[in-house]
């Protein structure tokens, strides 16, 4: 080994051994920033808003409409700025080509609990589709003898598909009229389901029913559902 390359390897050996210390010593200092700022106590630390990008629309153009749906509100549930306009954007081009699917109901079910109402309107938009459901007087014209006579099942899906398009803007008071008249019959899941659908209907015409099944009915699992329409659920 040259002494001209030996002296070469300790000045690199010195600056490295320098700059570890340097490098240590800021790591340190930025770990214990972040230490702080990512403890358990304190206030929010919110983290960077994430975004659909470039890639992600280019991904969805060779999508089947069905995984569009669903990738989409998984984003919206995320808070992924521009899903939500991308949905909107899309409800009209996914009529007829969205169904029922296990993935689906678990999207929805953690949309449907979202702290943001856009994110539970943005899931049932898309649950309206999976339903087959028109926002319109037709379906309403349809629904409404069987949420008002119709069989325990039917009946049930009924007063639900009631409650979503009702609460998505199709006469609202009618079916309010209609969903209040199953509030205090007899059979219990005919009630329960008349509970959900008044929880998404939201107007204000729903509250004060929910507070007196709140206080009056004689099922405790339906005074709670109300509670819960009250106080959480719906829109």
């Amino acid at each position: 080994m040259s002494l001209r390359y030996a002296a070469g390897v300790v000045v690199v050996g010195l600056v490295a051994s320098v700059s570890l210390v340097a490098d240590a010593s800021t790591a340190r200092g930025v770990w214990q920033e972040l230490s702080v700022a990512l403890g358990l106590q304190g206030p929010p630390a919110p983290a960077s808003a994430s975004m659909l990008s470039e890639h992600h629309l280019e991904a969805l153009a060779s999508m089947a409409p069905q995984a569009q749906a669903e990738f989409l509100l998984e984003r919206s549930i995320n808070h992924y700025e521009g899903a939500n306009r991308e949905i909107e954007a899309r409800l009209r081009r996914w009529r007829g080509q969205i169904e029922p699917s296990d993935h689906f109901e678990s999207l929805f079910r953690m949309a449907i609990n979202s702290d943001d109402l856009r994110v539970r309107a943005a899931a049932i938009e898309i649950d309206i589709l999976a339903r087959h459901l028109d926002k319109d007087s037709a379906t309403i014209d349809r629904l409404e003898p069987i949420a008002r006579t119709g069989a325990q099942g039917p009946r049930a899906n009924a007063l639900w598909d009631l409650g979503l398009i009702g609460g998505r803007g199709a006469e609202p008071a009618r079916v309010a009229q209609i969903i209040l008249a199953s509030i205090h019959d007899d059979n219990e899941n005919v009630r329960y389901w008349a509970v959900e659908g008044l929880a998404y209907l939201a107007t204000d015409e729903t509250i004060e029913p929910l507070l007196d099944i709140f206080h009056d009915d004689r099922s405790p699992m339906i005074r709670e559902r109300a509670a819960c329409s009250l106080a959480q659920s719906g829109a």
